[in-house]
């Protein structure tokens, strides 16, 4: 009988938002949760009111100004407001997590039992692939330096990384 496993995953979306926000919004604003996270209020020092980040169900955010408002709803701010390269690169750290994400899961099933010849270099691919977007992620400045060590060592004590 062969054997077979499910992987099990558990990701804070939360700790996510959180340290994306903090890492790309910066100390000098303030910034509130929603009980659930998937709202924050951030107000920057002399600004006319706050803004909104609101995270929708695929994960990514919107930057909303809830003085602006059609129809009873509030408004994503316009693309060339100050602030919505902060919302991209939040987004883009999102997606890349959320892309290894899926390629692990893919991965991890692809290898259960029905193609073992394959998967070390399949696996040492998506490894490599998981090294480098790490390090894009760092250069970015969506990671700091010791966000990526700790991330780095984590990995390399499940043996995910070489």
């Amino acid at each position: 009988a062969r054997e077979e496993f499910i992987p099990v995953l558990y990701f804070n979306m939360r700790s996510l938002r959180a340290t994306l926000v903090d890492t790309n919004v910066g100390d000098r604003w303030e910034k509130e949760w929603s009980d659930n996270y998937d709202e924050c209020t951030i107000l920057s020092p002399g600004s006319p009111g706050p803004l909104i980040l609101r995270f929708k169900e695929d994960g990514r955010c919107d930057l909303v100004d809830p003085s602006q408002k059609s129809n009873g709803k509030t408004l994503v701010v316009s693309p060339d407001h100050p602030l919505q390269p902060v919302v991209e690169a939040i987004n883009y750290g999102i997606i890349c997590l959320l892309s290894a994400i899926r390629e692990g899961v893919k991965i991890s099933s692809s290898s259960n039992g029905r193609n073992a010849s394959k998967s070390p270099s399949r696996i040492q691919e998506v490894k490599q692939r998981g090294n480098d977007k790490l390090a894009e992620m760092l250069d970015s400045g969506l990671l700091t330096e010791k966000e990526y060590r700790a991330i780095k060592s984590r990995l390399r004590d499940s043996k995910l990384v070489e």
